[in-house]
C-alpha cells in the first residue's frame, strides 16, 4: 500500500491538486465566521405566566412553584431557571442537544396543561411558552450618556434614533437595553376606596380594559393587510385621572395618586474625576452564526457617523468591544504558527543537512493548514479559540508525520536510489505507519468532541 505513490508518478497533478487546495483554502478563511468560542446551540424554551397586582412572593408560591413541579417532569430538561417578579413569571428550560424539540414541545405543553387546576384563575396572560435561542453575551456594550437628560429621555432618544439604526446592521440580532423603564405608578388610598365602596379588582379591571388594545377587524388590499385596533388610552400618569372606575361615576383621581418614575435600582451613573452624568447602558447581540469581527467593525463604522448626528449635550461610547481581543488572540495564533514553522524547517535543515527536504516540509505545512479552512468552512465551523487550539496542536502531527517520511525517504536515497525511486520506496515503507499513527490519534480525539452530545 502506498497512498503517495499516484502524487509522484504525476508531479502535474499534484501542482494543480496543490494549487487548487491554496485558492479553495484562502477563499474558504475568509469567510470563516470569527468568533470567541464556538456556537452551540441548546434547545431552549421560556414559559410565561402573567397574575396582575400580585407581589414577587405571590407569584413564587402560586405560580412559579407549581409550574416548576409540572416542568420537572418534562423529559431531557438539563437546566431550569425561573425569575418571580410583580405581576409576571418567567421560567427557562435548557434541554439536552439531543433533545427532539417537537417532543419538547409536546412535553411542556402536557407540563402546564397538568399544572393550571393548581393557578389562580385570574392569571393574565395564562400561561404560555415559546422556543427560544439561548441567550447570547452582546459582542459590544455601548454607553449613552447625558449630564442634563433623564434616563428616560435618554432611552426615548435611543429608541428613536440609534437602535432602529443598529438593529439594520448586517448579522445584528437585537439591541439589549439596561437601564431604568418609565412607568407609571398608582398609589391608592384605602380610606378613600372603603368610603366610595370601590374594590381593589374593579381598579384591576378598570386598568386592563384602558391598557388593552382591542382589534376591531382587518383592511385587506391588494398588497397589504392592515389591522385594526382600538389604542389603548393610558400613555401618561394624567390619563388616568379622570377614568371612570367601572360603572361607578369615581374617578382615579378621587381614590390614589399618580406617578411617572423609574425603577431607581436600574439607574446607573456614569462617574468621572469632574463629573456625573445619567448613563443608559446597552449591548449589540449577534445572530448564533454570525461574524464578530465583521459585525463590530460595521457597528463601529456606524456609531462613528451617528455620534456627529447627535446632540451636544449626549455622548456616545463604546465601553467595551469583544472583537478586539478575539483580533489579538487571532494574531497572537497566526505568530506562533510562523514561529513553530520557522523552527520546524531548520530543525529539518540542520538535521538532515539538505535545503530541499527542508522546502518540501515548508510546502507541506502550511498546505495542510490552507486544506484545513475549506473543511471548516463545509463543516460551519468557526475561527475561535478551540479551533485555533486545535490548529496549533494539529501542527504538531503533520510535523511528526513529514519528518517519519522524510527521514525514511532520505535513508533510502542515500543507499544509492534516484530520488524518484526513493520516494516511492520511501513512502510505501512507512505509509502504514503514518496512517496508523494518524488514526490513533482520531481514536483518541474523537470521544472528547462527542462529549456533549451523551
Amino acid at each position: 500500500m502506498n497512498l503517495s505513490a499516484p502524487f509522484i508518478n504525476r508531479p502535474v497533478m499534484t501542482t494543480f491538486v496543490m494549487l487548487t487546495l491554496v485558492l479553495a483554502g484562502w477563499i474558504a478563511f475568509f469567510k470563516l465566521p470569527v468568533s470567541d468560542l464556538p456556537t452551540i446551540e441548546h434547545p431552549h424554551i421560556q414559559v410565561n405566566a402573567g397574575y396582575i397586582g400580585a407581589s414577587s412572593e405571590a407569584i413564587l408560591n402560586l405560580v412559579t412553584i407549581p409550574l416548576e413541579k409540572e416542568l420537572t417532569h418534562v423529559k431531557g430538561v438539563q437546566e431550569m431557571t425561573s425569575t418571580s417578579s410583580p405581576g409576571l413569571s418567567a421560567i427557562s428550560l435548557t434541554f439536552d442537544l439531543s433533545k427532539n424539540m417537537d417532543e419538547a414541545v409536546r412535553d411542556v405543553q402536557a407540563a402546564l396543561n397538568r399544572a393550571v387546576p393548581n393557578l389562580p384563575t385570574e392569571l393574565d396572560p395564562r400561561p404560555t411558552y415559546e422556543l427560544q435561542e439561548n441567550s447570547q453575551e452582546p459582542i459590544m456594550w455601548l454607553l449613552l450618556t447625558s449630564e442634563n437628560s433623564t434616563v428616560g429621555e435618554l432611552r426615548s432618544y435611543a429608541e428613536a434614533y440609534i437602535f432602529p439604526r443598529l438593529s439594520r446592521v448586517e448579522g445584528v440580532a437585537q439591541v439589549k437595553v439596561y437601564g431604568a423603564e418609565k412607568s407609571i405608578w398608582l398609589r391608592l388610598n384605602p380610606e378613600l376606596m372603603a368610603a366610595r365602596h370601590i374594590g381593589f379588582n374593579e381598579v384591576i379591571d378598570t386598568i386592563r380594559q384602558q391598557t388593552t388594545e382591542m382589534p376591531l377587524g382587518t383592511i385587506q388590499t391588494s398588497s397589504k393587510r392592515l389591522s385594526i385596533e382600538w389604542p389603548k388610552t393610558i400613555q401618561k400618569a394624567k390619563d388616568l385621572e379622570n377614568i371612570k372606575i367601572g360603572s361607578t361615576e369615581v374617578r382615579f383621581k378621587d381614590i390614589g395618586e399618580f406617578s411617572e418614575k423609574s425603577d431607581q435600582d436600574k439607574e446607573f451613573h456614569f462617574v468621572t474625576a469632574d463629573k456625573t452624568s445619567m448613563a443608559l447602558i446597552f449591548g449589540i447581540q449577534k445572530v448564533s452564526d454570525g461574524n464578530t469581527v465583521a459585525i463590530a467593525k460595521a457597528a463601529r463604522e456606524l456609531l462613528s457617523s451617528i455620534e456627529k448626528e447627535l446632540p451636544s449635550s449626549i455622548h456616545l461610547n463604546i465601553w467595551f468591544d469583544k472583537s478586539v481581543w478575539i483580533e489579538e488572540s487571532l494574531v497572537d495564533v497566526q505568530w506562533s504558527l510562523l514561529f513553530a514553522f520557522a523552527l520546524v524547517v531548520l530543525v529539518i535543515y540542520f538535521s538532515l543537512g539538505r535545503l530541499s527536504e527542508s522546502l518540501i516540509t515548508s510546502i507541506a505545512l502550511p498546505l495542510s493548514l490552507v486544506g484545513t479552512f475549506i473543511i471548516m468552512y463545509l463543516a460551519h465551523f468557526s475561527l475561535d479559540l478551540l479551533s485555533l487550539l486545535a490548529l496549533t496542536l494539529s501542527v504538531g502531527f503533520v510535523v511528526d508525520d513529514a519528518i517519519v517520511v522524510l527521514e525514511n525517504i532520505v535513508r533510502c536515497q542515500e543507499k544509492g536510489g534516484s530520488p524518484r525511486e526513493a520516494s516511492l520506496l520511501g513512502s510505501k515503507q512507512i505509509c502504514f505507519t503514518i496512517l496508523s499513527m494518524t488514526l490513533s490519534l482520531v481514536a483518541v480525539f474523537h470521544p472528547p468532541a462527542l462529549h456533549d452530545r451523551h
